[in-house]
């Protein structure tokens, strides 16, 4: 069976004739066959041997030639039913050879196969060869594909940009992103990229950037606060004497009661983008960080409950508690942590954070 797959991949004369070379190979000590019957070289060295004694376009040619022969033998079958291990061995082949592809359209399978093993890599956790594999799809893209092929597109720039951040690559993410934000359709996929490029900047310590890039974002989501600091002050005490006021005329079950918000619903879209900015605006920017939490909180009692709310509740009572209003602090603890509990534990850590931080008299 191994060697029938071997000869799938080559053509050296006759099946017979290509079997004995394999099993003169065997029977030299190069090549050995393992505990999986997957046949390799017996030694690393005989591996690099091999490859320094074969020019390098060549090589290339070899590689390229078994990633068609491996992408023609999935026959038109969803190539992700073959197995991951299928699916990064064609594309590991493809790769080597991607520089003696000329016709586009192979180019743009060969995108969307990166994408794919990308994906897969990303989904267990194998960030810096998501990243690769990624990076690479997105080499092979073009203005134009954006047009034609808007869904792959938008998929690589997307999840190449959360790869890089993983690996530390912020200026390789803003890049990522960047490119999503000039070409993608929506509000709604180009959210992800606006929270990568909001994560680069706090990377790289550029948080006057971040916060004015995530104060403009909010703006198109209808989110307006004030950009002067005096005027941020009278806010912050007029929205939080009305904020506890509200609180105070709620009880626990009021609020609990309520329905979430729609799941397509741009207010979903808007409370995930407070928290990531308010989250930026703790260290630099409190008075705006509170009005930012204020503002999660009212949506969320007027709107609907979220995920999100956990994190509002949370920093609220996080913020109630250095005001010394210790009884409403405890009051919106508690909802916070009800709060995660509904919505599968999502945002744990960051609101168990806040809440322990909240010491309460």
């Amino acid at each position: 069976e191994i060697l029938e797959r071997l000869f799938l991949l080559y053509e050296c004369g006759s099946k017979s004739d290509f079997d004995l070379c394999i099993e003169s190979a065997v029977a030299g000590g190069i090549i050995v066959q393992d505990c999986c019957c997957l046949l390799r070289f017996s030694h690393d060295q005989l591996y690099q041997a091999a490859r320094a004694l074969t020019p390098s376009e060549e090589q290339a040619l070899a590689h390229l030639d078994i990633g068609r022969r491996l992408l023609r033998s999935a026959k038109g079958e969803d190539i992700n039913g073959r197995g991951s291990d299928f699916v990064t061995t064609t594309v590991d082949q493809y790769n080597e050879g991607v520089s003696l592809i000329t016709d586009h359209a192979e180019k743009l399978g060969l995108a969307e196969l990166n994408l794919i093993a990308g994906e897969a890599a990303l989904n267990s956790a194998s960030f810096l060869s998501a990243a690769i594999y990624l990076l690479r799809g997105c080499g092979l893209i073009g203005t134009d594909d954006w047009k034609s092929h808007y869904d792959v597109c938008l998929r690589l720039f997307t999840f190449c940009s959360e790869a890089q951040l993983t690996q530390g690559m912020a200026e390789g993410a803003v890049t990522s992103a960047t490119e999503v934000l000039k070409n993608g359709k929506s509000v709604h996929d180009k959210l992800p990229a606006h929270q990568a490029l909001l994560t680069a900047f706090t990377i790289q310590g550029n948080y006057f950037d971040a916060i004015v890039h995530g104060m403009s974002v909010l703006k198109e989501f209808g989110e307006d606060f004030p950009t002067d600091a005096d005027e941020q002050q009278a806010a912050s005490r007029t929205e939080l004497m009305r904020i506890c006021a509200v609180l105070e005329s709620k009880s626990f079950d009021d609020i609990m009661n309520q329905n979430p918000m729609e799941s397509d619903s741009t207010q979903i879209l808007s409370m995930q983008l407070l928290m990531v900015v308010s989250r930026i605006a703790y260290l630099n920017e409190p008075t705006l960080m509170l009005l930012l939490v204020f503002r999660m909180v009212s949506k969320s009692m007027s709107s609907g409950l979220t995920a999100e709310a956990s994190f509002a509740f949370a920093a609220l009572a996080f913020s109630l508690c250095g005001l010394g209003k210790y009884e409403l602090s405890s009051f919106c603890a508690r909802v916070a942590s009800a709060l995660i509990q509904r919505f599968s534990q999502k945002y744990f850590h960051i609101v168990q954070l806040l809440l322990n931080s909240s010491i309460l008299p």
